[in-house]
């Protein structure tokens, strides 16, 4: 084979990798709330590629699939990739139901002898739940965004002690004007914990620094809420009426390993109550309710050497007194201020 022809085969082969072989797989929507098919929804996927030598130029293709649920609630889609890398999701508010929430990643690994990806019956089940009773909430962040770090002291400017009131979306004096604590935020000291030792050897201080977080009142308080399924796009409905502690221990540190480790858990959600009211059988006559997205954390301070500079959390409240539906409708946020709540979620 001549010079020439062997750069031709080469061209070939590059792009007939780079446009990639067949990918298919089946998806079955369902209800979350009974299990029923639902039909008729439309189902996306997207089937990636690797540009190779052309990534310094341009994008790599993406090959996209659409198709409708049949009356069984099934659909198949399909489309070339050649690293074997898949996305599907159903799109937001089709036929009364909220969509995916990023949706579900596929990773193929090999190909038969035709160069289709294998398994070529791949099922994958997606739980939709129903939108019901949407309203409008008071949704804030406070210090959120991307960056691990602020540009304010906050825990300085309060002494060390930060009292937020909910209801209004501020702190109370000297760092805002709430008038009502509901939640303390109190920053702990740097704790020592002698020296750590990793897998090599090496010997270092290990450390932790933390924050608590203590809702103030009797009946008062945070319950952890486990996401009910995988792909609902609303994570809360409903507030629950008992298992509300009133303190939740915030930390970042380097541990005895060596390794830097925190509370942290990005899918971790929250339900809360506060300024809970009982009659004197004990039954409560009246408490707000709000919801938590993302857990709750702390940042340090841009540019110095205070780990704990201000809380970092995203909450929805229900101004309703008694009411324990926290489904957003996405569209009112009764907070005049919200801050960067990032992307909107019911």
């Amino acid at each position: 084979m001549n010079a020439k022809r062997k750069v031709l085969t080469y061209l070939s082969i590059v792009a007939i990798s780079t446009y990639g072989e067949l990918a298919k797989f089946n998806v079955v929507v369902v209800s979350a709330e009974n299990g029923k098919p639902i039909p008729d929804l439309l189902v996306s996927a997207s089937f990636g590629n690797d540009n190779g030598w052309k990534a310094w130029t341009e994008s790599a293709p993406v090959n996209h699939d659409a198709k409708k649920t049949d009356s069984y609630g099934r659909c198949q889609l399909a489309g070339k990739t050649n690293n074997g890398e898949v996305g599907c999701w159903v799109d937001s508010k089709q036929d009364g139901y909220y969509g995916t929430i990023g949706g579900e990643e596929l990773k193929f690994t090999r190909q038969n002898l035709f160069g289709v990806w294998q398994p070529d019956n791949l099922v994958v089940t997606i739980r939709l739940q129903r939108i019901e009773h949407p309203i409008p909430l008071f949704v804030k962040s406070f210090s959120g965004g991307g960056s691990d770090s602020v540009k304010i002291d906050f825990f300085s400017e309060g002494n060390g002690c930060l009292k937020l009131d909910l209801l209004k979306g501020a702190y109370l004096p000297p760092v805002g004007n709430g008038e009502h604590a509901d939640v303390v935020f109190m920053r702990l000291p740097h704790d020592e914990l002698g020296n750590g030792t990793n897998f090599n050897g090496r010997v270092a201080p290990a450390y932790r620094d933390s924050m608590t977080v203590r809702f103030l009142g009797e009946g008062n308080g945070l319950a952890e809420v486990s996401h009910p399924a995988k792909l609902t796009g609303l994570m809360i409905r409903n507030a629950p009426l008992n298992g509300y502690l009133q303190e939740y221990f915030c930390w970042k540190g380097r541990m005895k390993d060596l390794q830097y480790s925190s509370h942290f858990k990005k899918d971790r959600n929250f339900v809360f109550r506060i300024r809970t009211l009982r009659d004197e059988k004990g039954r409560i006559k009246s408490a707000y309710y709000g919801k938590i997205y993302g857990d709750i954390t702390f940042k340090k301070l841009f540019g110095g050497t205070t780990e704990i500079a201000a809380p970092s959390f995203l909450y929805y409240l229900n101004p309703t007194p008694n009411d324990p539906n926290l489904e957003w409708d996405m569209k009112n946020n009764l907070c005049a201020n919200p801050g960067d709540i990032g992307q909107p979620q019911p």
